[in-house]
């Protein structure tokens, strides 16, 4: 259940976090992982190393997907690489807070150019070549942001949220085609960003999560190998939200 066999996996951001984790659970589930990370060359020769000895298939490529070229330059190396690309995880995003009266334009725009745009690049690139197999999974990763609200998250938010209008009208356009394009939200999950996180604030928040935790990036991760499998082929334009019941749709 929930096999990858002979799929090939392509995740953005896939060097740490959540989308380390991400990469390890594909490849258990035996997707050949194509692993992009930015600047983190050691952790993601990590990621590399962890799957060959669990004996699966990965490599890494590095690539700035917030530029054009180099993201269309990565699609180009791993279809050299493996051939074709079957699953696809935007992953990679950042966030540079500041309230809105004091957002500059350099915070807005490198905040949109990150988790939008590289999303738009890599996607536009890789469907093409799910079109020749008719199979493909798109899987877009926004927040519990965008849903709820976050002071001071103004340009995170909208860049998250607008993801959410472009997987529906993806899905749309390529359900006929047998590729499916989905979103997760995670919420808080166990992460450097929660482990910085001020005791006092940790407990406020953790009293607004019905499940009393924060989540588990294996949790999220498991999200993934489930939409990214045979049995949620039907499931498409969806957003599986992960928040312990912080957010209830």
């Amino acid at each position: 259940m929930f096999r990858l066999d002979e799929k090939i996996a392509l995740v953005t951001g896939g060097s740490r976090g959540l989308g380390r984790a991400m990469c390890l659970a594909l490849a258990s589930a035996g997707a050949t992982m194509a692993i992009n990370y930015l600047k983190e060359s050691q952790q993601a020769r990590e990621v590399k190393d962890t799957i060959l000895q669990r004996g699966g298939k990965a490599e890494i490529f590095q690539a700035d997907v917030s530029k054009k070229e180099e993201a269309e330059k990565l699609v180009a190396k791993v279809v050299n690489t493996f051939q074709g690309v079957d699953i696809l995880v935007n992953n990679a995003g950042i966030r540079s807070d500041e309230l809105f009266v004091r957002m500059t334009d350099e915070k807005w725009d490198k905040v949109i150019q990150v988790n939008l745009y590289s999303t738009y690049y890599v996607t536009k690139a890789v469907i093409p070549y799910m079109l020749k197999k008719k199979w493909g999974r798109i899987i877009n990763v926004t927040s519990l942001g965008p849903f709820v609200g976050s002071p001071g998250q103004t340009n995170y938010t909208a860049s998250k949220m607008a993801l959410v209008g472009f997987t529906h009208s993806l899905a749309r356009e390529l359900a006929p085609k047998g590729i499916t394009a989905n979103l997760i939200a995670p919420g808080l999950i166990e992460t450097d960003f929660t482990r910085d996180l001020q005791e006092r604030f940790v407990d406020v928040v953790i009293k607004a999560i019905p499940l009393g935790r924060f989540g588990k990036p294996s949790e999220v991760a498991g999200a993934v190998v489930f939409l990214a499998s045979e049995e949620a082929s039907y499931i498409t334009g969806n957003t599986l939200h992960i928040n312990g019941g912080g957010y209830m749709s």
